[in-house]
């Protein structure tokens, strides 16, 4: 399902959300430096230790080819998880959708649970019609400071209901 661009009656919330015409909040996502640093830093980390655990066994003209083939998948699997981010949220009065940055519904449910970490991060586990939950990480530098406390408190409120 693509995400289809809000009525023409689109009134601004806050710096980052809107109120589109179903009388659902829509809150577009910033792609998450923290999670991209996260990223990087594992990969650097994981490269190097099978550079440093197979090459005296080897030699390292041996081992060149296997620490590229990691560090080739390990990088495109980090691409492909920053595109699957959600880059809009939409949450309606007793359900939320995340949509990629290319249109893709990536996530709708009820929330069912809602989990915060000092302010860095919110985990929201959403359950779909089928009964399948999905949980979504949403890390503070994504929105304002504003928009993700009200964005906490408000997936609080309706994991409580």
């Amino acid at each position: 399902m693509h995400l289809s661009p809000p009525a023409a009656s689109v009134a601004a919330l806050d710096a980052g959300a809107v109120l589109v015409g179903d009388g659902a909040q829509a809150i577009p996502l910033r792609p998450s430096l923290l999670l991209d640093g996260a990223a990087a830093l594992f990969i650097v980390v994981a490269t190097a230790a099978l550079y440093q655990t197979v090459v005296p066994r080897f030699g390292f003209w041996q081992v060149l080819l296997a620490v590229l083939a990691t560090l080739a998948v390990l990088l495109a699997s980090a691409l492909r998880l920053r595109r699957a981010q959600p880059a809009v949220l939409k949450m309606g009065p007793d359900w939320l959708a995340a949509w990629s940055g290319a249109g893709v519904r990536v996530a709708y449910g009820r929330i069912v649970a809602c989990s915060q970490w000092s302010g860095w991060l919110l985990m929201i586990v959403l359950v779909g019609e089928n009964g399948r939950s999905r949980m979504l990480l949403i890390p503070a530098d994504t929105l304002g400071p504003l928009a993700f406390r009200e964005l906490a408190v408000l997936a609080r409120r309706r994991s409580n209901a």
